[in-house]
């Protein structure tokens, strides 16, 4: 192909050998008669080979859609789209479709016009087809706050890309790690040790507890929501925790019910545990709305933690907190092994 540069003018002419040449290597493009570089089929044959033949084509051929999209086709970076005509880098379907079109890494993005990259509604677009969109617009658009939602929402690592005001910004992160836990990564030091976030970062992602601030690695309820998500993630965990196997076990994990310190569940006051021919009947309310809850019987050696799944199954809630008598506080979930045993002399005390 390359070496159509030094054939004679009457070569470059035909039609077949420069049809071979690009077919072996784009940039013969460079060196065919003037006919040849605007024949739209060789052209296409060029920008198949290399989406820089672009830069060699008749001008009528950089205003052709179809010729455009096949060299921007040709690399996932989008480069081609830098040689197009100008007033396809200005035609707002023209560049979304080259985004979509590389939406890996959407580089066409950087060609287009400056009045395309102030609309406000090609941007909200084009955030929203690749997620790497935001990392090639211009500043003001990286720390617009409506802008990095809609594409965070959309693939939550377009994170990193935002602003480090909006990076730090706490709804903008929580539609981050709610897309993709992993994305912590790219919140602030704030963020990543803010309990909140991180708390519902790792039960649904327990492995974001990797990216979480050291002081949360090291917290037993941060810890425990990520272990019961993801069995592995006690290694993300503070060194002191890892051969805590009692507390982090991850059978006993999920097994247990008792929402962790922090955690959004419902809140139960347990009114009684009175002891029953064989076991124990243990009477509770909702807190917050003060219903009350149908009683319920466990066996000899029942603990926290049956009474917890039983006050889920009625909730329907996979966690509950519950409030014993006497206490201000919920108790712990690592008290989920406190039998009932030990605790109804106290109640039946109190209720006397």
């Amino acid at each position: 192909g390359a070496a159509l540069q030094h054939a004679a003018a009457e070569l470059r002419r035909d039609r077949g050998i420069v049809s071979e040449a690009v077919r072996s290597d784009g940039f013969a493009l460079e060196y065919a008669a003037a006919n040849l570089r605007g024949d739209r089929a060789v052209v296409l044959e060029a920008v198949r080979r290399t989406e820089f033949a672009l830069m060699f084509a008749a001008a009528k051929l950089r205003r052709d859609r179809t010729v455009v999209f096949e060299a921007v086709k040709r690399n996932p970076f989008g480069c081609g789209f830098e040689f197009a005509a100008v007033e396809l880098r200005g035609d707002c379907a023209v560049v979304l479709e080259a985004v979509r079109l590389s939406c890996t890494c959407p580089a066409a993005l950087r060609f287009v016009t400056e009045e395309l990259k102030s609309d406000r509604d090609f941007v909200l677009q084009a955030v929203q087809i690749s997620s790497e969109a935001l990392c090639f617009l211009p500043p003001e658009w990286k720390g617009d706050r409506a802008v990095a939602q809609a594409a965070v929402r959309h693939n939550g690592f377009a994170l990193q890309h935002a602003s480090a005001e909006l990076r730090g910004d706490r709804d903008v992160v929580l539609e981050a790690v709610r897309s993709d836990g992993a994305a912590l990564q790219h919140a602030s030091a704030e963020m990543r040790g803010d309990r909140d976030v991180v708390l519902e970062v790792v039960r649904s992602d327990g492995a974001a507890l990797q990216h979480a601030a050291m002081d949360l690695r090291r917290d037993c309820d941060v810890v425990l929501e990520a272990v019961r998500n993801k069995e592995d993630a006690l290694w993300y965990a503070a060194a002191e925790l890892h051969d805590d196997d009692r507390a982090f076990h991850v059978d006993r994990a999920r097994q247990n019910g008792i929402a962790g310190r922090g955690v959004y569940a419902p809140l139960f006051s347990i009114t009684a545990v009175t002891p029953t021919h064989g076991g124990f009947q243990v009477s509770a309310i909702a807190a917050i709305s003060g219903e009350g809850v149908p009683d319920m019987s466990f066996g000899c050696g029942a603990n926290l933690a049956d009474v917890a799944a039983a006050l889920g199954a009625h909730a329907s809630s996979r966690r509950v907190h519950m409030v014993l008598p006497g206490r201000a506080a919920p108790v712990s979930a690592f008290d989920d092994w406190w039998l009932l045993h030990d605790i109804a002399p106290t109640t039946m005390a109190d209720a006397s």
